[in-house]
């Protein structure tokens, strides 16, 4: 063999070396910025479905006197936009976006009390992380947001923010996500490890606990754009330089 060659392509095999090891140093790098964003989808399992959900909170407008009013969110809506940003930093998770949702029927949603709402809840204090798992414990008056209708409903006017506070589920904690299941088999949700569940309890309008009023939802980690776009630099780098390998 070409001794000229050989050292040729010992270089160039060195060269795709480098530049995917520092490809992946980053990547390492990245695992360990301190926002994770996850996009929040509907749980299946929802004791309310159909139609599935990912959060439901009854009577948080009281339409009808003495009536127990289900309302229910659908994070799968075209119009919904949901996503949960865990800041491993700040120690913070919060979970906001806009959805549409409303009066659940038990089919649908009522028409007439129905809409999108904008929501942005953070929990602030008694964060517990380890791996694949977040839990909050014990419920904390610092962990809040609110829920804004975007339309007239009831009582309540357009644009008018409603109160939302942690609450303890009495199973432990108030709020938890991980890539274990809920209400399904032993192994993780449909057997795919990249799904999480997120579930909890909240509390609204300063009132006492009204059941159900909880997170149900399912996630998955959103990639960090600038590690994908170095990943494909570099694999498109490898096979520029095969490819003026094989020319030569």
């Amino acid at each position: 063999m070409d001794r000229s060659f050989f050292h040729t392509y010992q270089r160039q095999i060195l060269s795709i070396f480098k530049s995917l090891l520092f490809c992946f140093v980053v990547l390492f790098a990245s695992s360990a910025q301190a926002i994770t964003i996850y996009d929040l989808a509907n749980h299946p399992a929802g004791g309310a479905r159909p139609p599935t959900y990912g959060m439901r909170l009854d009577e948080i407008v009281d339409l009808t006197l003495n009536v127990h009013d289900i309302f229910t969110f659908d994070f799968d809506n075209a119009a919904s936009s949901m996503r949960l940003e865990y800041d491993d930093i700040a120690g913070t998770i919060r979970i906001f976006g806009t959805v549409f949702g409303g009066l659940d029927t038990g089919v649908a949603y009522d028409p007439t009390a129905s809409g999108l709402w904008d929501v942005d809840f953070t929990y602030r204090q008694n964060i517990t992380s380890i791996p694949g798992n977040l839990t909050v414990n014990p419920e904390n008056a610092n962990n809040n947001g609110t829920i804004t209708p975007l339309f007239n409903i009831g009582s309540v006017l357009a644009n008018t923010a409603i109160a939302l506070v942690d609450e303890d589920g009495g199973k432990g904690f108030s709020f938890q996500l991980d890539n274990g299941d809920h209400r399904l088999s032993g192994t993780p949700l449909f057997g795919d490890p990249t799904l999480f569940v997120g579930w909890g309890w909240l509390n609204h309008s300063g009132l006492p606990h009204v059941a159900a009023s909880d997170w149900l939802f399912t996630a998955r980690v959103v990639p960090e754009p600038g590690s994908m776009l170095l990943l494909g630099s570099a694999i498109l780098g490898a096979s520029r330089l095969r490819r003026k390998k094989m020319a030569n």
